[in-house]
């Protein structure tokens, strides 16, 4: 045998040993993963059947609970037939009613007007559009906005301003509407993000499409703890999936206790919703890496903490906490869950 037919061979060797482990490692995995699932399946039976929520280890997670869901639950079909053409639509002709919640300050509050114009353009109509304002923030109310802000409320029936006394920062975006229709949609924007005129519509869809079981997020981030955040400016919610722990966690502990609360606000929904047994479920026709690319401000210093070299460790500190009063008051671990 000639030395090019024995460097043939022993490549042809190595490939075939190769070869082999590899399936062979693939079948041990997959026979795992299966045994996995009979485990859980197993221990489950013990709870009526059912697969536990948050057992990563099954890989029956997150298909075998959705659909056990999707069987017990039918959305109409004239509620997706009603969205099937695009077209402006008003939101009474729905079942659900949708406010567009949002929140400003003295240096964006000039904003607004144009963020109201891209809410009325929509394909899909909400049934109010709802900006909460701090009177600490302007003491004297209307006579501190812009006039074409004043003149919006008088002309546009859609429109509202919702005064309220203390400045809870980013958190009075959304939960003084939560609170005022708890049992109604509540779609958060921001005045610095240019929408498209289908995001009113898309995101209901997909709210529709899980049958209106899950707050609806349409950009989302895991962050390094594996905390799950979800993003403000495009998030579907209501205050029935939080059950009475954001109330909990928000009046007792984030105004009281926690810091930089403005950059914490994400972690805190999570917090809230993880804990009830809910999760967040994805809109994949909202881009938002396209949309915050397509606003026209600039919103690179807005992000400026981030760079703070002692954020992290103000945000684990914060995350610690969070898991603590949950941990002790309701004997609950988002953390645990996560793991």
């Amino acid at each position: 045998m000639n030395i090019n037919n024995k460097l043939s061979f022993i490549t042809i060797l190595i490939f075939t040993i190769f070869f082999v482990k590899f399936n062979y490692s693939l079948s041990e995995k997959n026979l795992s993963n299966q045994k996995l699932s009979l485990q859980c399946k197993k221990r489950c039976s013990i709870q009526n059947g059912k697969l536990k929520k948050f057992c990563k280890k099954c890989i029956s997670f997150g298909i075998s609970y959705d659909n056990k869901i999707f069987k017990n639950n039918k959305i109409s079909e004239n509620e997706i037939k009603f969205l099937e053409n695009r077209k402006i639509h008003t939101n009474n002709e729905l079942d659900d009613k949708i406010y567009v919640s949002f929140t400003s300050w003295t240096k964006r509050i000039q904003n607004c007007k144009h963020t109201i114009d891209l809410m009325m353009k929509q394909t899909l109509l909400p049934s109010k559009i709802i900006l909460n304002l701090s009177e600490e923030e302007f003491p004297n109310k209307e006579n501190e906005l812009p006039e074409e802000l004043v003149q919006e409320v008088k002309r546009n029936e859609l429109f509202e301003i919702f005064w309220i006394k203390e400045n809870t920062t980013v958190f009075k975006k959304i939960i003084p509407t939560m609170n005022r229709f708890p049992n109604d949609l509540v779609l958060s924007i921001d005045d610095d993000i240019e929408y498209p005129n289908f995001y009113i519509e898309e995101m209901y869809k997909t709210y529709l499409k899980y049958n209106k079981l899950f707050p609806i997020v349409g950009f989302s981030n895991r962050m390094k703890s594996k905390l799950y955040l979800h993003s403000g400016p495009f998030t579907l919610t209501s205050k029935r999936f939080y059950s009475n722990y954001l109330d909990d966690i928000y009046n007792n502990l984030i105004l009281t206790t926690l810091s930089d609360v403005k950059w914490q606000s994400d972690m805190v929904y999570s917090y809230a919703l993880l804990v009830t047994g809910n999760r967040y479920k994805r809109c994949f026709s909202i881009d938002g890496n396209t949309l915050y690319k397509q606003s026209k401000l600039n919103t690179i210093n807005a992000y400026s903490n981030y760079k703070d070299s002692n954020y992290p460790s103000r945000l684990k500190k914060n995350i610690k906490m969070l898991d603590n009063y949950v941990k002790e008051k309701y004997n609950k671990s988002y953390m645990k869950i996560l793991y």
